[in-house]
């Protein structure tokens, strides 16, 4: 990804959507409306095909695609579109999707290791705290 193509509307958006994931909150379609209108962009036009374009590939820059996949898909924001723009979003929610499912399966084998050198571990008497990716799960 070259810095160069992403502008602030793609960092706002994905810090939007951060903020509704930590708080638990669904990102809702008026939140996307809301945000598209204070930016001034049209959801029937390129420039909003192109925003959620960036947001792709900016998230999955910094591994976190999977938070922007599950706000886009609460917020009914493939269904926006434009006519003409409808098959490349469908493209960007595929891989988003992809995004979304890869997070799960990461998610599954993460567990599994600190289940099973917590059982290890239990097993010999050695205490432990689990830091980093375990807890940030």
């Amino acid at each position: 990804m070259d810095g160069k193509n992403i502008n602030s509307n793609e960092r706002k958006l994905l810090l939007d959507m951060i903020k509704c994931a930590l708080t638990c909150e669904k990102y809702s379609s008026e939140r996307l409306a809301s945000f598209l209108k204070e930016e001034e962009i049209s959801a029937e036009g390129e420039e909003y095909t192109l925003l959620i374009s960036n947001l792709y590939s900016l998230s999955e820059s910094q591994d976190m695609a999977h938070i922007p996949a599950e706000a886009l898909t609460s917020s009914g924001a493939y269904e926006l579109g434009g006519e003409t723009e409808k098959t490349k979003l469908q493209r960007i929610r595929t891989r988003f999707d992809k995004a979304l499912m890869l997070s799960v399966v990461r998610f599954i084998r993460i567990d599994a290791e600190l289940k099973s050198i917590s059982a290890l571990f239990e097993s010999e008497g050695i205490d432990f705290i689990p830091l980093k990716g375990s807890v940030l799960k």
